[in-house]
């Protein structure tokens, strides 16, 4: 299965939608405008009930 691309993953919505696609065993890639951000969405995920081990994060050029 491919992974699931959620962008403006560390938004609210953004890291409940990640949470519920870990949970359900999907692989996801989120975007993020900053990897400074990562933690946050990672902790985030966690609180969720998550195991972020199926968690890709990438930094969104929105100039490009």
């Amino acid at each position: 299965m491919s992974p699931v691309l959620v962008t403006g993953g560390n938004g609210y919505l953004g890291t409940q939608l990640v949470a519920a696609l870990l949970r359900d065993g999907r692989e996801v890639r989120a975007t993020v405008r900053s990897l400074d951000r990562e933690m946050g969405l990672r902790e985030a995920v966690r609180r969720g009930g998550a195991d972020g081990a199926g968690l890709e994060v990438v930094a969104a050029d929105l100039m490009s």
